[in-house]
């Protein structure tokens, strides 16, 4: 994304660092782990950082970001390693003692991105006699509320069965009206608040 009004601060920004916090269930990795009988998730929290700087950078581009979390997200959620954090978890006898457990909160300019790729939204559905469009639904919008108060908040929205890509981003007034004036952004963004 084009940010040229902010390029002249970049220096300043020095060593300030974004963290990006993405839960995932990793219930399919510890399968066999797990009692047949259990139910439940099993929620990991991948965390990277990266200098503001690098992401406010010209040559910097969404895809690039993309793929940076996205290598990172995946050396992280090998097998080994959530094996490993299972067992650390598993013996920790009283998790009162560690309230980062309940929910991370991080400091601005920070985002949580959940993605619930993995649910099968396009084929669910809800009753074609009842419901138009075929029963199915034409958008996923998740609740917001509770989710900023710790952190800013993105939903990756699972793909449309015609390629399109959409996510649900919670941003302050100030950072909205600094998008709202990079072209490149408003060209394929809508601002729904």
């Amino acid at each position: 994304m084009a940010a040229q009004d902010v390029q002249h601060n970049i220096g300043e920004l020095g060593a300030a660092m974004s963290e990006a916090s993405i839960p995932f269930d990793a219930r399919p990795q510890l399968q066999d782990q797990l009692p047949a009988s259990y139910l439940g998730n099993v929620n990991f929290e991948n965390r990277l950082a990266l200098r503001v700087s690098h992401i406010m950078a010209q040559y910097t581009s969404i895809p690039q970001l993309a793929k940076t979390i996205r290598t990172h997200a995946a050396a992280f959620a090998g097998h080994a390693n959530l094996l490993d954090a299972y067992s650390l978890l598993d013996s920790v006898p009283d998790y009162e003692q560690l309230p980062q457990l309940r929910a991370s909160r991080m400091e601005s300019p920070s985002v949580g991105i959940l993605a619930p790729t993995t649910l099968p939204f396009n084929e669910t559905c809800f009753g074609a006699q009842t419901f138009g469009a075929g029963g199915r639904p034409e958008a996923f919008r998740p609740l917001m509320g509770d989710c900023n108060h710790g952190f800013r908040t993105c939903f990756v929205i699972p793909r449309k069965p015609y390629g399109g890509i959409e996510f649900v981003m919670t941003l302050s007034e100030k950072e909205m009206n600094f998008l709202d004036k990079d072209e490149e952004f408003t060209r394929y963004a809508l601002r729904m608040a």
